[in-house]
Formats: C-alpha cells, sequence, structure tokens
C-alpha cells in the first residue's frame, strides 16, 4: 500500500476529502472551496466560499470570495470579494478586491488594481527592513494603509493613489 500511495503522490495530486496535496491546476471550475497543500494554479475559476493555499498560488481571471495563503501569490484578472490573507509575497495585475487585506510580506505590489478597504501589512518574523507596498499604473487604495513594524514605504507612482491614510510608513512618489 506504501508504494501505490507513493506513485500517485509521484505523479500527480493526491485528494483527501476537500484538501488536495501536490501540483495542481484548475482551469474553468466552479467550486464551493478548497484547501489545497503545494503549487495552485487557477484559470477562470470560481470559489463561492473559501480558497486556502499552503504553498504558492497563481490565480488569473479567477473569482474568489475568501482566499489565504501561506506563500507567494500571483493574482491576474481576479476579483476576491472577502478578505484576503497572504503570508509571503504578493504581486497581483488588473484585479480588484473588495475585502480588508491582511498582508505578511516584505512587499507587495498592486499593479492597476482596485483595493476598497484596508491593507494591513503586519511585522515579518526576524525581518528588520522596510516593508514595501508599491502602487502603479492607475492602482487605487480607499482604505487606509498600516504597517505594524512602522518601517513601511508606499511607493505611489504619479497615476496611482491611497485615499485613505498611510499608518506606520511613508509615501515614495515615483515616475514608471
Amino acid at each position: 500500500m506504501r508504494v501505490f500511495c507513493f506513485i500517485l503522490f509521484f505523479w500527480g495530486t493526491i485528494l483527501y476529502g476537500e484538501t488536495e496535496y501536490g501540483s495542481r491546476i484548475l482551469n474553468h471550475k466552479n467550486l464551493e472551496n478548497l484547501t489545497h497543500n503545494g503549487f495552485l494554479q487557477t484559470y477562470e475559476s470560481d470559489f463561492t466560499e473559501f480558497l486556502h493555499v499552503n504553498g504558492s498560488f497563481q490565480g488569473s481571471r479567477s473569482q474568489i470570495y475568501e482566499l489565504k495563503v501561506n506563500g507567494d501569490t500571483r493574482l491576474h484578472e481576479c476579483v476576491i470579494h472577502g478578505p484576503l490573507v497572504v503570508k509571503g509575497s504578493l504581486n497581483a495585475d488588473h484585479s480588484v478586491f473588495r475585502g480588508p487585506l491582511d498582508l505578511t510580506c516584505k512587499s507587495a505590489t498592486f499593479e492597476r488594481c482596485a483595493v476598497t478597504e484596508d491593507i494591513v501589512v503586519n511585522n515579518v518574523a526576524n525581518y528588520e527592513g522596510k516593508q514595501i507596498i508599491k502602487l502603479t499604473r492607475g492602482a487605487v487604495v480607499q482604505g487606509n494603509i498600516t504597517f505594524d513594524s512602522k518601517r513601511g514605504e508606499v511607493r505611489l507612482s504619479k497615476d496611482s493613489r491611497v485615499n485613505g491614510g498611510v499608518i506606520g510608513g511613508h509615501i515614495q512618489l515615483f515616475v514608471e
């Protein structure tokens, strides 16, 4: 039996109930929820309750109600309807965030994105450097950006804006 399980793991994803393990690509899927351990990539997929990923996540043209990722995250043309929690880097473009963002990262980039609520950037363990949020090419944050470390920097292109305040950091303008 152990050999059989090893072969399944080696060849692809093993599914145990509602939790998956391994690398997986989901195209055109509509699911209520999913917990995935490993690399996950989605394309034109919807998650009506939650998606939790322990590993790297790449989402493209997907809609997710609640997203939690323990790993690096890349979003392209996604809509996150509820809370987003990321422990790792975040790079997003052409995406909409309708709930609060809770980030534990050294840096996050938003290109042509809309964030309707607050962004909280938590301390990263054993990291004493600057934590950077980069807003570029028309990205807009309606709420506040709060850096718990008090070492935050919002890098803002001339066509991007923060309508709320920056707490625990400062704004640095840059030219693209």
